[in-house]
């Protein structure tokens, strides 16, 4: 893999903690080292070259100003001297040009004019020097933990180290706090609760969770029901059905999809739900995990962090584009054979892939995808990966998990890129056995580097 790139890989598996509207958990230790997704943008000429352009500012200005004090120390140049300074002065004012600065006024206050003016001129031009250097010097800043049950990866441009690690911090507990709101898999989570709760009852709910299952809904409508927030109880039976390697038995796969169905969740704006079966199962494991990458990157933003990317196994989301560049690069994974290896730049947008690629059992014959089709309750039979470039994270999770699986990709990912512009990038094979690349971007949001 090119150390330059990200990855969005079609791996849909989880260590734990989320399945998938789509996708059935794997064990974590067969998660294997090429499956987690790895967001790292190219790093040293846009670093240094910031750097430098900073400090030559700042030399510059430290050269020039005291200079202007030197040859003419009258009003007029004491007014050139002062604003020119004057921004750096603000700045300086942080740390220990700060500090230094106001010692300096206290030694100096009693002098004459020109001598105050000369003083002032290097402190302040110094502050600037400093300033420029530290400005200019964001460097990318790499940091990974385990959230929603995948190696969760935060990468952000700081100054300074304390700063990344605050930037990472605030991602992590983003995405930490809304998985204690969508988990399947921990009872006291909001959505364990909603499915939990008797039928008709009307339950509130968070912001989070009703704005995600109405997403979830809009995306099973304009699918055909390609997208299912309802098949827990499909993904159940599946899981047991590859650990074994036989399929389900046809009761108990009748059984399972007469629980499934968004007929059996009400959604009451602004902020409550019902569910319609007290033994309905929910799963959010499509839409979660694109959903909170993008949450984290918009607090990164909010408190002032606007380079940044997060990625979540395959679904990975960024804001500003490192200095210098136009855009990360993420590397579209898997290749297949036959066809050459994909890059994207990605900038103030989202990309998430979907696919049987990585996950998939053969049964009597037959090859099905970890990936759940809501029409069968079995594993998808659709030898197709598909990655989704969209303005949010969770529109293009939802999109690829629901366009791996469709019958009619085309129909259904025409549909989805009028309401949500999305570009999408489809791979499967010809009926000749041939992979082919497919790509639909009329908005042209796929940006490719190679």
């Amino acid at each position: 893999m090119n150390p330059d790139a990200g990855t969005s890989t079609s791996n849909g598996c989880n260590a734990g903690g989320f399945s998938g509207v789509a996708s059935v958990p794997c064990d974590p230790a067969t998660v294997a080292p090429g499956a987690e997704s790895r967001s790292v943008a190219p790093v040293g000429s846009e670093a240094v070259g910031g750097a430098v352009g900073g400090c030559v500012v700042g030399m510059c200005a430290g050269v020039l100003a005291p200079l202007l004090v030197v040859v003419n120390p009258h009003p007029v140049a004491n007014a050139a001297v002062n604003t020119t300074a004057a921004p750096a002065a603000r700045a300086a004012r942080e740390g220990v040009m700060g500090r230094f600065a106001a010692v300096i006024a206290g030694v100096v206050m009693g002098a004459g004019v020109g001598a105050r003016v000369l003083v002032w001129g290097w402190v302040m031009v110094g502050g600037m020097m400093l300033t420029g250097c530290r400005v200019g010097s964001e460097q990318r800043h790499d940091f990974a933990r385990v959230r929603m049950g995948v190696e969760a990866r935060v990468s952000v441009y700081s100054a300074d180290r304390e700063g990344a690690l605050e930037a990472a911090s605030i991602a992590f507990d983003e995405i930490a706090r809304l998985e204690q709101v969508f988990s399947d898999y921990r009872p006291s989570s909001d959505l364990s609760r909603l499915a939990a709760s008797p039928a008709g009852d009307l339950v509130e709910v968070p912001p989070d969770l009703f704005e995600i299952l109405a997403l979830a809904r809009e995306i099973h409508d304009r699918t055909g029901g390609a997208f299912d927030p309802t098949v827990g109880p499909l993904v159940d039976l599946w899981r047991a059905s590859r650990r074994e390697g036989r399929l389900p038995d046809r009761t108990a796969l009748d059984a399972a999809r007469a629980r499934t169905g968004v007929r059996f969740l009400e959604l009451i704006p602004p902020a409550h739900a019902r569910v319609l079966r007290d033994d309905l199962r929910l799963d959010l494991g499509g839409i979660a995990k694109g959903y909170a990458a993008q949450r984290a990157v918009d607090v990164l933003r909010a408190r002032g962090y606007p380079i940044a990317m997060v990625a979540l196994a395959g679904d990975v989301v960024a804001s500003g584009p490192p200095p210098g560049e136009p855009g990360w690069r993420i590397a579209l994974e898997p290749t297949p054979p036959g066809l050459a290896p994909m890059t994207i730049l990605l900038a103030h947008a989202a990309v998430s892939t979907s696919g049987d690629a990585e996950q998939f059992v053969e049964i009597e014959g037959a090859r099905y995808a970890h990936l759940i089709d809501p029409a069968t309750g079995l594993g998808s039979t659709a030898r197709r990966t598909v990655t989704v470039v969209a303005p949010r994270g969770e529109w293009a999770d939802a999109a690829a998990s629901a366009l791996a699986v469709t019958p009619d990709p085309h129909a259904a990912a025409t549909a989805l890129i009028d309401r949500f512009g999305l570009g999408v990038v489809r791979t499967e094979p010809s009926p000749g056995g041939v992979f082919v690349r497919v790509v639909l971007d009329p908005r042209s949001v796929v940006r490719g580097v190679r």
